[in-house]
């Protein structure tokens, strides 16, 4: 008997080698370079888009009077993202019907720095809140007048008037003016449209110091 030898196995083909994956930086993902570019200029949003100055304050509250004469107060709101310089800054007054080239009496001169967003409130003596800056140097007239915020450089920024007040500080039509132990207020995001009548309301619970 003739005997065969035996036969060796097939040999199994070698496993196939994986293909590497694509290393490109934009495999399988569809980037957008204009996209990219465009994100890349977004200025960054906690950051104001110019330089933070008096510009960028408002009256934002004003009490005329409330347990006596000098219970009185103006709020100033910083609308900017940053810091406000104040030094030279001023509150000035103005009765009723002063039509003349100047203001009737200077409130008070401001100084310091005011943060972002942040309240600055003047007061009369008789006021007993919180404030950075007291006394006023005069009372405000609880039926007509005006008040206006100037720079360093005496330029008007922000103004108000309220009750019958004809004068270069109202802005458009003067607000009302508020009873005692009341204020007139702008809204709650401080919004300004040179109309005073249009911008201001009477706030029965007055609020120094904090978002009306």
């Amino acid at each position: 008997m003739t005997i065969s030898p035996a036969r060796s196995p097939p040999c199994a083909p070698p496993p196939a080698t994986p293909s590497p994956p694509d290393a490109s930086p934009d495999a399988g993902v569809d980037i957008d370079a204009g996209s990219l570019a465009d994100a890349a200029s977004e200025p960054d949003a906690s950051q104001p888009d110019h330089p933070c100055a008096v510009a960028d304050l408002v009256i934002n509250e004003i009490q005329t009077g409330g347990s006596s004469g000098t219970d009185e107060f103006i709020e100033l709101r910083n609308r900017c993202a940053g810091a406000v310089e104040l030094t030279g800054a001023r509150l000035v007054y103005r009765s009723a019907n002063a039509s003349g080239a100047s203001d009737t009496t200077t409130l008070a001169i401001l100084g310091g720095t005011l943060a972002a967003g942040g309240y600055l409130v003047a007061a009369g003596g008789g006021f007993a809140g919180n404030a950075q800056v007291r006394p006023l140097a005069s009372g405000l007239s609880a039926s007509a007048g005006a008040v206006g915020l100037r720079d360093s450089a005496g330029a008007l920024v922000d103004s108000v008037g309220w009750g019958a007040t004809s004068n270069p500080l109202v802005e458009g039509t003067a607000a009302a003016a508020p009873p005692a132990g009341r204020s007139i207020a702008r809204s709650a995001d401080s919004a300004d449209s040179n109309q005073n009548a249009a911008d201001f309301t009477v706030d029965p619970s007055p609020s120094a110091g904090a978002a009306n």
